[in-house]
């Protein structure tokens, strides 16, 4: 048994070495870990070979035969791999801070789960930065390595005169390692690069300063304190708080840009998966998607009652506008996974760079000797050019070349570099220049074999590049450090409106404004240029609500600092903002008078309800009044507390509702029952009543409507004839019901200034004194 556990055991092993561990080194390797050039395999060979394309230069080439040619000569896995890779790296899509490719056609954006054409509907070439990659491929700068099928050769690596790694770089996973390496801008990365070799930054600290914070192509900000950015620059590790960029308005929030790696659409699946829940976000009234050619653009609409900023903080804590990256400075060095230092990854890059110059030097170095060597046959015959001309021209080949070597000490390659020529070119004149010419080789001969041979030329070389490259291609950064977030941070922060006096006009076409002109508040009336006008306005403050009251026992609350006050036409519909979609349904109309104010509402059938306006003191947006749902032409209002209703056979109660009374603590009340077939109709507030001394109040206080006999309860009209009790007519229950509703909702009871969509809002004469 133990010989038969063994014998398992070693086969396992075999097959883990055998078969796993390749598979792991080609995925770390060949796959998914960048190299130091900044690349993944798949990555270096669509770039080179559009490079060998000649897509420096010239048109675009369909992308279909850039992943064709790719996949037929350097990467046999697929042509959606390598179509994918080649979107990734085009600055249509917004993924690099540094596009080395410039996409023609739909190649889709990072933010959009929407994907791109296919490949034959697109169209792509290098860019002018990516010619910066190629510097001494063909000059032996790099090793070449055999494709995967021995028939051509592509590098192992590119020569890339700028930190590209940290720059352009993507997350891999490979069996058990990842990376993620974090990217700067390229001017700032040329900047630090630079730091270091001048020796002006020397510490963690001095890097951290020149690099800045992670950049990202979306831009955003990114929160985290200078120690935190100090301890990822010194570790090559770490995690840090990505927020999206966003305009905060009272009444919305829009968001132009998200955090690098989020869509938009996971964004609004986040908002709405959080408002079904019924606890979360109920700060947010609606959102619409305004994505167009201009770019991202979601537009947050704040509910009444609710702070942008307190909305702001949830969409950090409950959507990705907020969202955490980690890095891991794994990459390729020597075939070999390294985790390094940000100023460790820097300078391997540094000693690759040098060493590309190195051999790129060696390589022309060889070509410069050739030319300095041959060019100082010159320098040998110049006082004797007649004798030569003459002594070429008067022998053949042969024997010119053994009296050049003879006479004049040259050697082979430069007797044969003078036969080569031409006799007219052998001049005085063309000798002089090819001393010239000579002298100037020499020197580069002379300043080459310094770069060669002195690391610190081969530093000054790379000095100068990153100077030139910054200079031409660099830019701004577009992600910005803010303040790293606290528990306290994340914390709703109410936002406290100022207590300045405005006017807030409701207009004929059902707009809402706040107006803050001083001229208003002295009564002068507002009209839109297009010929809308106020029909209601109220004085209030920023920190006040306008309330409105629905048929539907709802109270909605207006912050008035968040209501529309730009210069243009009003453009904030009163009906979207509360929710409803007919003026119909609206009730009343009020300030909120500190929640002091009430009104009463008294149904045909003698019941009442107080509407109390503390009940909607709180910080929602809406409320449930106990006033029930409405129907036209069943009820009445007042804001008076003393009052009769008459009924439709001329009979009439009264009841007090103030606080001082039994009735004034109640929300629900009845005035009186009336009799079968009979309905009150009218409302008298006493202030209406003539010769109030003289009404008998205990005569109407018996829980029924009783006549009113000889008792004056409102202004007689001299027009009107008076009817008796005798001939009083016999009304029905349906024709007191059309009669109740004239009488109701009659332009006595009407603001007068109430038009057209407003007919239906009831806005009741207050006499109470403020």
């Amino acid at each position: 048994m133990a010989d038969s556990s063994n014998t398992r055991e070693e086969g396992l092993s075999n097959v883990l070495l055998e078969n796993y561990l390749p598979y792991a080194k080609s995925t770390i390797v060949d796959r998914a870990i960048p190299f130091i050039d900044g690349f993944k395999p798949v990555q270096r060979r669509v770039l080179f070979s559009m490079y060998n394309n000649g897509l420096l230069k010239g048109k675009y080439m369909k992308s279909t035969r850039i992943v064709g040619d790719t996949m037929g000569k350097y990467h046999p896995h697929g042509d959606s791999s390598i179509y994918g890779t080649l979107v990734m790296m085009t600055n249509k899509i917004e993924n690099c801070n540094a596009p080395l490719i410039d996409g023609h056609g739909n190649f889709g954006k990072r933010w959009s789960a929407v994907g791109p054409a296919q490949p034959r509907y697109t169209e792509a070439k290098l860019t002018p930065l990516a010619a910066e990659l190629f510097d001494g491929i063909n000059e032996n700068a790099v090793d070449m390595v055999d494709n995967y099928d021995n028939t051509l050769k592509e590098p192992a690596l590119l020569p890339t005169k700028f930190p590209n790694i940290l720059i352009n770089n993507d997350s891999g996973v490979a069996v058990g390692i990842s990376s993620y390496i974090p990217t700067f801008s390229l001017r700032n990365v040329c900047t630090a690069v630079r730091g270091i070799l001048n020796g002006t930054v020397k510490t963690d600290e001095d890097l951290a300063h020149a690099l800045g914070v992670p950049e990202f192509p979306c831009g955003g900000h990114v929160h985290i304190s200078d120690a935190d950015l100090v301890a990822l620059i010194k570790n090559g590790f770490g995690s840090i708080k990505v927020t999206g960029d966003y305009e905060v308005y009272p009444n919305k929030i829009v968001i132009t840009s998200l955090p690098y790696g989020v869509t938009a659409e996971d964004f609004l699946g986040a908002i709405d998966e959080a408002m079904q829940t019924g606890t979360k976000l109920q700060g947010i009234k609606e959102y619409s998607n305004e994505i167009g050619i201009n770019g991202l653009r979601l537009v947050i609409n704040i509910r009444n009652g609710y702070e942008a900023q307190e909305v702001l903080r949830e969409l950090f804590v409950f959507t990705p506008l907020k969202t955490t990256i980690s890095f891991r400075t794994n990459v390729i060095i020597n075939n070999k996974p390294e985790e390094l230092s940000i100023r460790g990854l820097i300078d391997s890059w540094v000693d690759f760079r040098q060493n590309c110059i190195k051999r790129t030097y060696e390589y022309r170095l060889v070509s410069v000797k050739e030319n300095v060597h041959k060019s100082k046959a010159w320098e040998k015959i110049y006082d004797h050019i007649q004798e030569v001309v003459k002594m070429i021209a008067s022998h053949n080949n042969d024997d010119a070349k053994l009296l050049l070597m003879g006479n004049y000490d040259l050697d082979e390659i430069q007797a044969d570099y003078i036969l080569d020529l031409k006799i007219r070119t052998i001049t005085k004149d063309r000798a002089k220049k090819e001393i010239d010419k000579l002298h100037e080789a020499e020197a580069k001969e002379a300043g080459m074999e310094a770069i060669i041979s002195d690391v610190k030329n081969r530093y000054k070389v790379i000095y100068d590049e990153l100077g030139e490259i910054s200079d031409k291609y660099g830019s701004d950064a577009k992600t910005d450090q803010k303040e790293a977030f606290t528990e306290e941070s994340l914390k709703p922060a109410k936002h406290v409106p100022n207590n300045d006096m405005v006017t807030v006009v409701i207009t004929k076409n059902g707009f809402i404004k706040r107006l803050t002109e001083d001229k208003y508040a002295l009564g002068e009336t507002y009209v839109a240029r297009n010929g809308d006008y106020e029909v209601k306005k109220f004085y209030l403050r920023n920190n006040q609500y306008l309330l409105v009251f629905d048929i539907h026992s709802i109270c909605h609350k207006i912050l008035v600092e968040s209501i529309d006050t730009g210069r243009s036409n009003p453009t904030q519909s009163l009906l979207k903002t509360v929710g409803l979609t007919d003026f119909k349904e609206i009730l009343y109309i009020d300030g909120d008078h500190d929640f002091s104010y009430h009104f009463n509402i008294i149904f045909t059938n003698g019941k009442g309800s107080q509407v109390r306006y503390n009940i909607a003191k709180g910080n929602r947006a809406q409320y449930k009044c106990k006033y029930g749902e409405l129907t036209p032409g069943t009820y009445m209002m007042t804001l008076e507390d003393k009052f009769f209703v008459k009924t439709n056979s001329d009979k009439a109660a009264y009841i007090n509702v103030t606080p001082e009374d039994s009735y004034g603590l109640l929300e629900s009340f009845r005035i009186a029952r009336p009799y079968k077939n009979d309905m009150f109709v009218k409302l008298i507030p006493i202030s209406k009543v003539p010769h109030i001394d003289i009404i008998d109040f205990n005569k109407y206080t018996k829980g029924y409507p009783v006549r009113i006999g000889d008792d004056l309860l409102e202004p007689m009209d001299i027009n009107e004839e008076t009817d008796t009790e005798e001939s009083a007519p016999e009304v029905s229950e349906s024709e007191a019901e059309v009669e109740s509703e004239e009488r109701v909702v009659s332009d006595e009871e009407l603001d007068t200034e109430t038009l057209e969509n407003f007919k239906n809002v009831q806005v009741i004469e207050d006499t109470s004194e403020d």
